[in-house]
């Protein structure tokens, strides 16, 4: 098989400090950042809904949710809409917000190389990796799904 061949296509989306790294085939959609709808009583890394498609979907900082601070609001945000990875009906997309718009590459064991870190990973993180130069983290989305579930109300 060629390199081509075991290509995967993926997305790197920028955060504050690092990039996220997923598989096209989980990106629904990127849209404009907008005005959050609150929910009560959720931890802040649930920043809130925002109305997509006719439904209502969660949104989220990764960011937060492994500890850092929020990353203050540009013109350049945007929301990365996520098919959800698992089988719930109450969360079958949900949103992850970014810095900026993300970039379309193809990864393969070419430009693919792992990081080796000497302290243990957040929980929310499979694996940081090199790709085309540039460092990321492939998230544990099932792990976050999980959190998420756990916290959003009703």
């Amino acid at each position: 098989m060629s390199a081509a061949e075991s290509a995967v296509h993926c997305q790197l989306l920028p955060l504050r400090n690092e990039h996220l790294l997923l598989p096209s085939t989980v990106i629904a959609e990127v849209i404009r950042f907008g005005a959050l709808e609150p929910m009560e009583g959720v931890p802040p890394w649930l920043l809130g809904r925002i109305a997509w498609r006719d439904r209502a979907i969660a949104v989220v900082s990764f960011e937060v949710a492994c500890g850092e601070q929020i990353p203050a609001e540009s013109r350049q945000t945007k929301i990365v809409v996520l098919s959800a990875p698992g089988d719930n009906a109450q969360l079958d997309f949900w949103g992850v917000v970014v810095q900026n718009m993300p970039q379309l590459l193809q990864v393969s064991e070419a430009n693919l190389d792992m990081v080796e870190h000497e302290t243990e990973l957040h929980p929310l993180s499979y694996c940081h990796v090199i790709v085309n130069g540039k460092t990321a983290i492939i998230p544990n989305l099932s792990a976050l799904e999980e959190r998420l579930l756990a916290s959003m109300p009703g």
